[in-house]
């Protein structure tokens, strides 16, 4: 796999928004998930959702920089 292949590889796993193919609605049915996205406001409201719906925070935050954004990620649990 050559390093662009790898990049736009990475790119398309860090960044739901994307993927076309993602669902418009998230599953709320999942008992645990990670989310992922670019440290923004977006990514906040992903995570208030899911509090909304009956998970909680599980664990620390993460975060990395891929060169271009801070990718933050966040698991949380149903229940």
């Amino acid at each position: 796999m050559s390093q662009q292949e790898e990049s736009q590889e990475w790119e398309s796993c860090a960044l739901p928004s994307a993927n076309s193919d993602a669902p418009a609605t998230p599953d709320f049915t999942k008992p645990y998930k990670m989310l992922t996205g670019v440290d923004d406001s977006e990514f906040c409201s992903k995570v208030s959702l899911h509090l909304n719906n009956g998970y909680s925070l599980y664990g620390s935050p993460t975060m990395t920089f891929n060169g271009v954004n801070v990718i933050v990620g966040q698991a949380v649990i149903l229940g």
